[in-house]
């Protein structure tokens, strides 16, 4: 009952700046069990829990739902590019030509750079950045056949699956970059530009294709 305690007590001016997410990470323990029940009265939303009522500032609630949305956003973004370097990792090893060893070399680094970058902004959102593929979905099924391609050993057939699975993560992006709800501008500038460098990466590939 200390979490309870301790939401109880807390009012507009107790909550942590810049760490929104603590509180959610408590009640959410709570909510969990289904044994709360909302009630909005005065700016404040008071959750019946355990016979016990907690007080939370209703903006509060909203900035913690936000934040916690955002930090699946990005960590479906740092899934896919998990996707994207394992797949080139496997390239770069299996690759006979020289030419393709290098280009895969190198997405592979900028692989690294961009989960990088991301690992950041979920940590400064209090998160827990993901440190696996995206386990199903479009892009998971696209970096699955290119890695399949891969073992072929067949260059053209490498490079189309590579182009195709940049296509979905480009679209992925392009997916998230249209919830201006959630990113703020700093946010926006950063998938962008990690945009670009993906966009950067497909157009080596469609050249190399020919």
């Amino acid at each position: 009952m200390k979490a309870i305690v301790f939401i109880s007590k807390l009012t507009l001016n107790d909550v942590p700046k810049g760490n929104p997410t603590l509180l959610l990470r408590i009640v959410d323990k709570y909510l969990k069990k289904n044994l709360y029940h909302f009630v909005n009265f005065n700016k404040f939303e008071y959750l019946l829990i355990n016979q016990e009522i907690i007080k939370i500032p209703v903006n509060v609630l909203k900035n913690m739902d936000r934040n916690i949305k955002l930090i699946k956003v990005l960590n479906d973004l740092l899934e896919i590019n998990i996707d994207r370097i394992e797949g080139y990792q496997l390239a770069t090893n299996k690759s006979d030509d020289v030419d393709l060893k290098n280009l895969f070399s190198d997405m592979t680094a900028s692989g690294f750079q961009l989960c990088h970058e991301l690992e950041n902004e979920v940590q400064k959102l209090d998160g827990s950045p993901s440190h696996s593929t995206s386990k199903s979905g479009k892009t998971f099924t696209a970096w699955a056949e290119v890695r399949a391609a891969i073992l072929t050993r067949d260059r053209t057939a490498i490079l189309n699956s590579c182009e195709i699975g940049e296509d979905v993560t480009l679209d992925v992006y392009e997916k998230t970059l249209n919830q201006r709800e959630l990113l703020n501008a700093s946010l926006v500038e950063k998938v962008q530009q990690q945009r670009m460098e993906i966009l950067r990466a497909h157009t080596k590939i469609k050249n190399m294709i020919g």
